[in-house]
């Protein structure tokens, strides 16, 4: 069984979104804080899950 890294990552912006979608094709489990709705709704709808 590989060791899953754990990550949060605050932020899911312009920059932000392509940094978690690497995060999770590696198989990293990733957790966002972000407070704008709009701008997370991308990280969401590929399975991150929320802090807040």
């Amino acid at each position: 069984m590989k060791n899953q890294t754990k990550v949060s990552f605050i932020a899911t912006g312009t920059i932000g979104c392509p940094i978690i979608f690497k995060l999770l094709e590696k198989g990293n489990q990733t957790k966002v804080d972000e407070r704008d709705k709009k701008a997370r709704k991308p990280a969401f709808a590929t399975g991150v899950s929320s802090v807040i």
